[in-house]
């Protein structure tokens, strides 16, 4: 069990399971919980990692920070929260793929069947955060900043607040539903065209 209320907790490794049938129960609503401040030389397992089924999540607040620092690039971690699809709340929040001391040049993967409150690609060392198989729901805001990428992998999103590019968003082929209310801004936001692949506007944009 791991409840974060505020502060800071850095962990050098993953956040993981005890052991490969035992789940896990997460709760945040402040803080910051910075993962991977040491690196790991795994290929398959993420800095965060909820992937038994029948682990809970319930994220109101606070940041969850990827930054594989000491990476070298070739193990593409990232956050893995697929264990919590009977058993989660997300109102809010920041999942944030790198940060300032985040080995440069990361493609930090996000694999999740449940929603994220907000996605923030940071700018420091130009991380990538691109989507593995499943598509994502972002409740509020995407925030791509300078030097960061953002890849769908041809995996559809939903936005429910502002899109915020001043990095590079890479749709390929995918569809951006936006459902809520929100704004494009951004340096690299000119028109819907040169900005997306395919768009669905069910809310107010």
């Amino acid at each position: 069990l791991l409840t974060l209320s505020g502060g800071t907790i850095n962990v050098s490794g993953r956040l993981d399971r005890p052991s490969f049938v035992a789940v896990t129960k997460i709760n945040i609503s402040g803080g910051t919980l910075n993962l991977n401040t040491v690196g790991s030389t795994s290929t398959t397992n993420s800095p965060f990692m909820v992937d038994v089924t029948g682990s809970s999540f319930n994220m109101s607040g606070g940041t969850i920070v990827i930054k594989n620092e000491g990476g070298t690039g070739a193990q593409d971690l990232g956050y893995n929260n697929t264990g919590c699809l009977a058993d989660y709340s997300v109102t809010g929040g920041t999942l944030q793929i790198g940060n300032a001391s985040a080995s440069a040049g990361q493609n930090m993967r996000i694999l999740t069947n449940i929603p994220v409150g907000n996605l923030v690609v940071e700018t420091t060392n130009s991380p990538t955060a691109t989507l593995v198989t499943n598509p994502l729901t972002v409740l509020s805001a995407v925030n791509i900043k300078a030097n960061g990428t953002f890849n769908a992998n041809n995996l559809n999103v939903t936005v429910g607040g502002n899109w915020i590019n001043d990095g590079t968003f890479l749709p390929v082929t995918n569809t951006v539903t936006f459902n809520g209310t929100g704004t494009l801004t951004g340096a690299s936001v000119s028109t819907l065209n040169s900005a997306f692949h395919n768009v669905i506007i069910t809310g107010t944009l």
